[in-house]
């Protein structure tokens, strides 16, 4: 997940790009599933190439807004539009990978995943300050074997004894809950 906020001033003219598991450091790669974002109004663009540099979707023929004809996805870029990011409030895209399920000499391996965001920002006075790329920091992923399950019990704050019945909702960190939940 990647999330943006900003502290003084406004953002305008925001463009977040990932280059899906190309960090400095990369020993396996998964596979694009689906990308979410918290914005109606944004617009998401695919590459099956690795694409450095802010993005020019007018121009650049390799971005593409329909992931279908594309064989692999290796970059998503998720363009705002007008969409003015103001003190206080935050953006976020979700980018779901699936890992490779046979292991083999990848057991203990990480990959990297960074990104961009390219924006233009603005003081509390409206008046542009200036363009900036902002790299994010590299993020490690372990693949590992099934490690465990994780059971959530409620029980009784006297007793200790487990509460019969006692049901629990999982949500994800955005709000929504699991298609079914889980």
């Amino acid at each position: 997940k990647i999330r943006a906020s900003i502290g003084e001033g406004n953002a305008k003219n925001i463009i977040i790009v990932d280059n899906l598991e190309e960090g400095s450091k990369h020993e396996w790669q998964g596979d694009f599933v689906d990308i979410k974002t918290n914005s109606n109004n944004s617009t998401i663009y695919y590459s099956s190439d690795i694409i450095t540099g802010k993005p020019d979707f007018v121009n650049d023929t390799r971005w593409t807004t329909d992931k279908s004809t594309l064989d692999r996805v290796r970059s998503v870029a998720v363009d705002y539009g007008d969409f003015e990011l103001t003190e206080g409030k935050n953006i976020y895209i979700e980018i779901i990978m699936k890992s490779p399920t046979e292991l083999g000499d990848l057991d203990g391996k990480i990959t990297e995943n960074n990104s961009r965001i390219y924006y233009d920002d603005y003081n509390s006075n409206g008046e542009f300050v200036g363009s900036v790329d902002l790299p994010s920091n590299d993020v490690p992923v372990k693949l590992t074997e099934f490690m465990g399950d994780i059971r959530i019990l409620k029980t009784d704050k006297i007793s200790g004894l487990s509460l019969e019945g006692a049901k629990f909702n999982v949500y994800r960190q955005d709000g929504d809950t699991p298609n079914p939940p889980t």
